[in-house]
């Protein structure tokens, strides 16, 4: 999968400083607040075609953080915010 962009993407992350260009790119995304006061930051994801019939054959997503912590996340195919 590839981050790409979106129409409400209003930042662009960087890679860590950790990290060669090979292991980690850029990431277009949308940073916002909900009205409940809750934080938010949106990507969106472009599968492949084998991806895509990956996903159809075994119906998973495995979703990797690079990190010690692990915040709430969701998956979705559409926009949330």
């Amino acid at each position: 999968m590839i981050p790409i962009q979106f129409d409400e993407v209003n930042v662009v992350f960087g890679k860590p400083d950790t990290m060669t260009d090979e292991e980690c790119g850029s990431l277009p995304a949308l940073v916002d607040t909900l009205p409940n006061g809750q934080d938010v930051i949106v990507s969106c994801w472009q599968l492949s075609e084998d991806e895509i019939a990956m996903l159809t054959k075994t119906g998973r997503i495995y979703l990797t953080v690079y990190s010690k912590i692990m915040f709430p996340v969701l998956l979705s195919t559409e926009i949330t915010v």
